[in-house]
């Protein structure tokens, strides 16, 4: 009971005692390496199937009262966040053998398998004086006349169709509405390219045919999304190396630095598919501030090693000394990032929870890495003959002041420093 009451009271680590966790790696190196083997099994099984979900409304979903409302209107009477929008543009759109064309295009996408149903000017129809109805764009029509007269009627008389048609007779839409169940068992991607499919044989030099609507923009969105994150990482990756180079001026000591951050990336993307079983537009940010953060914390604990051993340690201690003096602020440091992500929780919003959940998993994820791995990866590197590279260079150090400027003048001396502190007088 006084040992557990010292860690809470003047004994206490900054780190809350999470060093341990380096401590363990040093006890029990063969023990560790087999649970890192292990674990990253487990994330590297998951990067297969690594996905970003694009449903927009994920990011949005049980936010309160207006969410909820607008899922029960969803529900209820439908919206149209999921409608399919294509939009036809010809010059002749009046001409008999064009609007023939679009009329089977119309159809064409009537029965696509994506489709449960569509809307169009061909789709409407007027009543006869017998009872009967008509369609209001008719068949074989066989002069331009013929054809703007039953557009321009249509498009005047109809609310719907005065959106769908446009004043000069130049252009339609289509609207074709989605089987949601096939579209979330195939993927919007997947429809998408299938319409696409659709239209092509439709596209002459007469007629423009381009796809648009919600689930369009969600894909070009999620494409943009994507590409942005892999040129994140391939790009921090690169400059995070790039700097280590620098600031070691030895090739394999950079590659020793950016282990670890590759390593916690790759954790953070495993368990966070694991998790949520794919990742959001805000979720997918998680693994750019796990490259950040780790590449920083990795460079500082190699750059005490060093200092250890340059200042004459023999290696493998060197590494025992740094996880001592570096885990305390290590943790202190993961612990504020970690209460950061994890006060998001609060806030109202699936997407929001997801990414402070994501967030803490990073977080934690990240510095177990540093603790066990980096450790372990530095006594290999030493074993397999690996050499202090030589000291920083003068732009990583202070200059030395020259003893006369100093106010004690010739009376001065500099002391000679450590190789792990800038030069002092």
């Amino acid at each position: 009971m006084k040992r557990a009451l010292d860690r809470v009271t003047h004994k206490r680590s900054i780190g809350f005692g999470l060093e341990y966790i380096g401590l363990t790696t040093l006890r029990f190196p063969r023990l560790v390496a087999l649970a890192i083997l292990a674990f990253s099994i487990l994330a590297f099984s998951q990067i297969p199937r690594a996905n970003v979900d694009g449903d927009l409304l994920r990011v949005y979903a049980h936010s309160g009262q207006y969410y909820d409302a607008y899922e029960h209107l969803s529900e209820t009477f439908g919206t149209f966040e999921n409608d399919i929008y294509v939009l036809v543009n010809s010059p002749r759109l009046a001409d008999p053998d064009v609007i023939e064309q679009v009329r089977n295009l119309a159809f064409d996408l009537e029965l696509s398998d994506y489709a449960v149903g569509t809307m169009s000017p061909f789709t409407m129809r007027q009543p006869t004086a017998d009872g009967g109805s008509v369609p209001a764009v008719p068949e074989g029509m066989l002069t331009a006349d013929e054809v703007a007269m039953a557009l321009m009627n249509l498009q005047q008389n109809d609310p719907m169709m005065r959106n769908l048609i446009t004043p000069d007779l130049s252009g339609v839409v289509l609207i074709m509405f989605p089987n949601q169940e096939k579209v979330r068992q195939d993927g919007a991607k997947a429809m998408i390219a299938n319409l696409r499919e659709t239209i092509a044989p439709y596209q002459t030099e007469d007629v423009q045919i381009e796809l648009t609507g919600p689930p369009v923009w969600s894909s070009e969105m999620l494409n943009a999304a994507v590409d942005d994150q892999v040129k994140f990482t391939v790009w921090g990756f690169g400059l995070g190396s790039i700097i280590a180079l620098l600031a070691l001026r030895s090739f394999f000591g950079a590659i020793i630095v950016a282990a670890t951050p590759f390593l916690a990336v790759m954790w953070s993307m495993g368990i966070i598919l694991l998790t949520f079983g794919s990742f959001s537009f805000l979720t997918i940010i998680v693994t750019t501030l796990v490259l950040v953060i780790s590449f920083a914390e990795s460079m500082f604990f190699v750059f005490n090693w060093l200092a250890f051993w340059r200042d004459g340690m023999e290696p493998n201690k060197a590494v025992d000394a740094t996880v001592k003096l570096v885990g305390p602020a290590a943790a202190l440091t993961m612990l504020t990032t970690f209460v950061s992500f994890a006060s998001l929780s609060l806030t109202p919003g699936q997407g929001i929870r997801e990414f402070s959940m994501a967030g803490a998993i990073g977080t934690l994820l990240l510095f177990v890495c540093l603790m066990t791995f980096l450790p372990l990866l530095l006594k290999f590197a030493v074993r397999m003959g690996f050499k202090a590279p030589p000291k920083s260079s003068m732009v990583l150090t202070a200059p030395c002041p020259w003893p006369g400027s100093s106010p004690a003048g010739s009376a001065a001396r500099c002391r000679s420093p450590p190789s792990s502190s800038p030069c002092c007088c």
